[in-house]
């Protein structure tokens, strides 16, 4: 049986089509993951790497919990006895403790964080932090009265809710800005944050220096 010539050359036709199609789905699936790692392969810039790491304003990495005791005594803080200054005359004293539950978050505030901060030198990212302050910090305002140790002598007035409130707030005011105990917890914040800041630059592909400015 003879194959009609025209048909039998659109039949090559057809498969010489269908060949150069296969060939440029290939070419194009090699060109396309070709450039796909290179584009993995390509360090990120500083710019890329600053708003990776800037996708919070601000990133916590140690929490602390912290019960303190918040205390009114007119013994240590009251005004002494003075026949000169009537409001000095009432006979008596009082105490107040309240327990106060307080939580502060350290971490970095990026918004101080600069692209010249930031060095690249070959696979190694050396990223320079500013120094860890509080960036969250709250306190339980809801006092319980079962924790409350309150006492009032002679015709002293017994220490009401609003007074309580107030102590647990000075008491709160006091921890936030205590610098001896950001100084105590320095070095576990700045060490939860360098793993924090390390695993994002591993996930980029690259290795991690973190470092802190002075």
């Amino acid at each position: 049986m003879i194959l009609n010539t025209s048909r039998r050359t659109s039949v090559i036709v057809a498969a010489a089509c269908l060949v150069a199609l296969v060939a440029l789905y290939i070419y194009n699936g090699v060109k396309n993951r070709n450039a796909l790692a290179a584009a993995l392969a390509s360090p990120p810039s500083k710019t890329e790497i600053l708003n990776v790491l800037r996708q919070q304003a601000m990133v916590a990495t140690t929490e602390v919990g912290i019960k303190k005791l918040g205390e009114y005594n007119t013994a240590k803080f009251g005004r002494r006895f003075s026949l000169s200054d009537p409001t000095t005359w009432t006979w008596g004293e009082r105490i107040c403790i309240v327990p106060v539950d307080i939580k502060l978050k350290y971490g970095i505030d990026l918004a101080r964080l600069k692209a010249d901060d930031i060095a690249i030198e070959g696979n190694t990212v050396t990223v320079v932090l500013p120094q860890p302050v509080i960036v969250d910090s709250e306190y339980d305002d809801e006092i319980e009265q079962n924790g409350i140790f309150s006492l009032t002598t002679g015709l002293r007035e017994t220490v009401a809710h609003e007074e309580q409130e107030e102590i647990a707030e000075q008491t709160y005011r006091y921890v936030v800005d205590n610098k001896e105990l950001g100084e105590s917890l320095k070095d576990d914040v700045k060490r939860n944050t360098q793993l924090v800041f390390a695993s994002v630059i591993r996930g980029m592909g690259m290795e991690p220096v973190i470092l802190f400015k002075e």
